[in-house]
């Protein structure tokens, strides 16, 4: 006998350990991104992608302890970021908390039970009035940024109590205009064989009004329950509720209102324990438990995210993946998440005064406004004139005036249509945004007279300008030698001949203007050359954004250097005296005070040593007086290449052993 009660115990034991290690195993595959930790099992949820201001990405995320049920307080780690497979670096992105605010739908399980007068809770107050006791602690607790909607069913049909907002959803940021409508709200008792509330249908309508709510994206969803138990759901429905809530990363609460009722009481409360605890929520009973960390967690944990922006490396529309490690108590958490991204080339239109065909033999100088319109998920964004063409021949461009504004951008210069060939060519523009798309525009045509063909052949005649050439040739030795030998012939020859050679030099001298720019814009700061062509050489910056590099059709400023690129980098006035350097992918790097700079650019300051190549530049915002007494050399002479008319050599690139390519520590 006692042999076979032994037994028994044994088989017991084995039993429950085997029912513990499955519901463990159950339990930890419904959360596959959750960690074990001091204190619980630690998970990572991402709320929302934001792409609205591509390439710089938003994620909102959070870190939960599904034990507890509540945000871990402490500051994650961003160990690693990958891409679509590819990693990115983890120090240039920032993770900084922000109270974003949460939405919450409160269940009012206005069963028999809970609505009847006589039906106390543990406070010994009926049990509707520890219902509204409990959503005025919440709506008075949860974040200001945070919203709130109340669910009840009033007979046959369930209703949001308090209404539904401007925007058509019950969800408000006025939680006492909810609490209020409850105070005032009747009950009338439930029909005879309907007294249990249906929970399933509560929750499912909970879960839809947070999965449509607007800006649902950026905050975490939670629902609350207030109830006494419900018993009769099914297992089939506990699973289906619990899977739509962690499909859509929605937390459940229940807070148990009385001791239960009815039969199988013993069991009432099961159900919903099981499903707050598969969605990380917590379970509370009024009257008995501490309520005071439950209505804190609503104000400063449940409504505030970890805010992730990063610079994205993706370059094309479609489905795209990010994966983060996060570090926290520690423990290593991994979180996946998917966003969709269209990217669209921008819009290109010029605009310019006059018709739709311009004389260039009479219009030299054309003003033209350039529009850029993006019309996907980006902003306005950086975008650099590549050039302007007339036919096949590249023709010169001033930039005078940036502006950026929204999606859109708008340039301003003049194009110089002194070598646009002879015929009728259309305008076009060249341009390539900071994604790298290559886009075009078109403006008016351009008309230049064909050259005046060459005579025809006429025999003696043609010959004939050259003889007379010939003998006035030798008619002019003559008389230079008979004036060098004859002092008074020279000058009587003199007096004769000045004021002929006056009168011919006024009709025959051609006059070009000088260039001088009037009413020139200051100077924003200035490069002085240090080491390189010219050195000394103080140049101003008079634009927000200037290019440098060795070609003229794609720079504002020009170095005639190998180890320069044609275009090596630009320098940006992103505020008000705050410069940006970026490199645009030269041979040789561009480094300030001898440290390369990264993809996202380099502030500049105030007396900071820029390499491109062999060419090094001092940044000055402001001259001091040994650089403005410093004499300026006259402006260097094209390349050997661009005087001989052939093809231009490809860039050289700066030695890996020059002093220039190396980071030298203190």
């Amino acid at each position: 006998m006692e042999g076979q009660k032994g037994t028994r115990m044994t088989g017991s034991l084995v039993f429950g350990l085997l029912l513990t290690v499955t519901f463990g195993v159950a339990l930890h595959g419904l959360r596959p991104s959750a960690a074990h930790a001091q204190g619980g099992i630690l998970t990572a949820r991402i709320y929302g992608i934001d792409v609205t201001q591509f390439p710089t990405v938003t994620a909102f995320l959070q870190v939960v302890d599904l034990n507890a049920g509540l945000p871990v307080p402490q500051q994650p780690k961003l160990v690693a970021m990958i891409e679509d497979g590819q990693a990115l670096p983890a120090q240039e992105a920032t993770l900084a908390p922000s109270q974003l605010g949460s939405d919450i739908v409160i269940l009012l399980d206005a069963s028999q039970s809970i609505i009847s007068p006589q039906s106390r809770g543990y406070t010994r107050k009926s049990r509707l009035e520890e219902a509204r006791e409990l959503v005025r602690a919440i709506v008075d607790n949860m974040g200001e940024r945070s919203r709130v909607a109340l669910l009840a069913p009033i007979g046959a049909e369930l209703v949001f109590i308090g209404g539904l907002g401007k925007d058509g959803t019950p969800l408000t940021t006025n939680g006492g205009a909810v609490a209020n409508a409850l105070d005032q709200q009747d009950f009338p008792p439930r029909p005879r064989g309907q007294e249990a509330t249906p929970l399933f249908d509560l929750l499912g309508r909970a879960i839809e009004v947070l999965q449509n709510a607007p800006g649902r994206a950026n905050r975490p969803g939670m629902v609350i329950v207030l109830s006494d138990g419900i018993d009769f759901l099914s297992d089939q429905q506990v699973t289906d509720v619990t899977r739509r809530a962690q499909e859509r990363q929605i937390v459940v609460h229940a807070i148990q209102i009385g001791p239960p009722q009815g039969k199988g009481r013993e069991r009432a409360m099961e159900n919903l324990r099981r499903i707050a605890a598969q969605t990380g929520g917590q379970v509370k009973i009024y009257g008995r438990d501490d309520m005071t960390p439950f209505y804190e967690s609503l104000k400063t944990r449940w409504g505030q995210l970890l805010v992730l922006r990063y610079r994205s490396q993706v370059r094309q529309s479609g489905q795209h993946e990010l994966v983060l490690r996060l570090e926290v108590g520690g423990q290593t958490i991994e979180v996946r998440a998917t966003y969709a991204l269209t990217i669209r080339p921008p819009e290109v239109r010029v605009e310019w005064e006059g018709g739709e065909e311009i004389d260039a033999s009479k219009v030299l100088s054309l003003p033209v406004k350039i529009r850029v319109e993006w019309k996907d998920q980006r902003g306005a964004y950086g975008v650099l004139v590549k050039g302007f063409r007339v036919g096949e021949a590249f023709v010169g461009f001033e930039q005078q005036t940036a502006a950026q504004k929204g999606n859109l951008a708008l340039l301003q210069g003049t194009v110089n249509l002194a070598g646009a060939p002879p015929g009728v060519y259309l305008l076009q523009v060249d341009l390539e945004d900071n994604l790298g798309f290559l886009v075009h525009g078109n403006g008016p045509r351009i008309r230049r007279p064909a050259a005046a063909p060459s005579p025809v052949s006429r025999g003696f005649l043609d010959v004939l300008p050259v003889f007379s050439c010939t003998l006035a040739l030798a008619a002019l030795g003559v008389a230079i030698i008979a004036f060098v030998r004859s002092p008074r012939l020279r000058e009587a020859a003199s007096t004769m001949t000045q004021p002929l050679v006056q009168r011919i030099k006024e009709v025959t001298e051609p006059f070009f203007p000088t260039g001088a720019v009037r009413g020139a814009e200051p100077a924003r700061a200035w490069l002085v050359v240090v080491e390189g062509e010219e050195e000394r050489r103080q140049i101003p910056i008079r634009s927000i954004h200037v290019r440098l590099g060795r070609d003229e059709s794609l720079a504002n400023i020009v170095f005639n250097d190998r180890t320069v690129s044609r275009l090596h980098c630009r320098i940006e006035e992103v505020e008000e005296g705050v410069f940006m350097i970026y490199d645009e992918g030269s041979t040789s790097g561009t480094y300030v005070n001898y440290e390369q700079v990264p993809m996202n650019g380099a502030r500049l300051q105030d007396g900071d040593l820029i390499n491109m190549g062999r060419v090094q530049l001092h940044f000055r915002l402001k001259l001091d007086a040994q650089a403005s007494s410093a004499p300026r050399p006259a402006p260097s002479s094209p390349s050997l290449a661009a005087q001989e008319g052939v093809e231009e050599e490809k860039t050289h690139p700066l030695r890996l052993d020059d002093e220039r390519t190396q980071i030298f520590k203190e």
